[in-house]
């Protein structure tokens, strides 16, 4: 897989130099390329955070292949460590203040969509659902004979 960035480090590659041996050396180069990335991306956060996300690795990006477990373990190890590390350290400027990336709330993309589907296909516990004047009985906003009390079963019959 293709990164967004690209690494360069002293690394000590087989006789042939097809691939990178297996030492303590590579091991540690390969922690610190995580070390940097996690710099790089957090000085970036504070800059311009939109360019900053280009230098967090996402689980699916990996180097290696799946035959070499040790280098592909390695890198996978060393990108997890620098989301961990900037997702307890992190932080992005909001109004001029660093405000740290654990304090901001986000919403997965896919619930977006659910804002913009049709009231009829949306299941709404009929006591969270908005009132309508003119409807009777049942229906997303429950009837007269329901008002303030809830009938899903995720909340519970007759929760208040």
């Amino acid at each position: 897989m293709d990164l967004s960035f690209s690494l360069d480090a002293q690394f000590d590659p087989s006789t042939t130099r097809e691939a990178l041996i297996e030492s303590t050396w590579n091991n540690w180069l390969i922690e610190r390329c995580g070390d940097v990335l996690g710099e790089i991306a957090y000085g970036r956060m504070l800059a311009t955070p939109k360019d900053a996300w280009r230098f967090v690795p996402v689980a699916a990006e990996y180097i290696g292949n799946e035959g070499d477990r040790w280098l592909r373990g390695g890198f996978a190890k060393s990108f997890e460590t620098v989301r961990d590390w900037l997702g307890e350290h992190g932080a992005i400027l909001i109004g001029g203040a660093p405000v740290a990336l654990s304090d901001i709330a986000y919403e997965y993309a896919y619930l977006s969509d659910l804002l913009r589907w049709p009231r009829d296909r949306v299941a709404v516990p009929a006591c969270l659902a908005p009132r309508h004047r003119g409807r009777v009985g049942g229906g997303l906003a429950g009837g007269a004979r329901d008002r303030g009390r809830c009938h899903s079963p995720r909340i519970g019959r007759g929760t208040r």
